[in-house]
């Protein structure tokens, strides 16, 4: 019952309320919205099913708690798509040797020393392909999970009118 309870708590909601406490018209300092209580677990089964009402990436889980940290939006999307441009001119590799891979979770953070970390679903990802077999991966990492760079994009004031 865990996920159509969280989408029933999404489908509540007063957007503008939310996207005026992420980015409040007065140009004011943001800040995160709660959108209710949830277990770890709870939030897991979430961000695995097929049913979830608002995309993981936008959410993140703290403390018993799922936050709405960002709305996707249009600028958002393009600066996205700028950074994996960059990165493509920066490293000249044009997808030889980096892979894209969307917005992959990192499920076994324990590998890298740090608590769980709400089933973090960045922007982006960018790791080794799987032709670079001299890549050394830390253990217990998948090659699938073996990223390089995790991008989040955030906007944390709205541009001059």
């Amino acid at each position: 019952m865990t996920v159509p309870r969280i989408n029933a708590a999404i489908q509540h909601l007063d957007w503008d309320e939310v996207k005026n406490s992420l980015q409040p018209s007065d140009s004011g300092e943001g800040a995160p919205f709660e959108l209710c209580e949830a277990t770890v677990d709870d939030w897991r089964r979430y961000v695995e099913s097929e049913l979830s009402a608002l995309s993981a990436s936008t959410m993140m889980w703290s403390r018993g708690r799922i936050i709405i940290v960002e709305v996707q939006s249009h600028l958002h999307e393009v600066v996205v798509d700028g950074i994996r441009c960059r990165i493509d001119d920066a490293t000249g590799t044009r997808s030889n040797d980096l892979w894209y891979w969307g917005g992959c979770q990192i499920e076994h953070t324990e590998a890298l020393g740090a608590e769980y970390l709400g089933g973090v679903k960045p922007d982006a990802s960018v790791g080794p392909g799987y032709h670079l077999i001299e890549a050394i991966k830390p253990r217990k990492f998948d090659l699938d999970e073996f990223h390089s760079l995790k991008v989040e994009v955030g906007i944390s004031k709205p541009g001059a009118k």
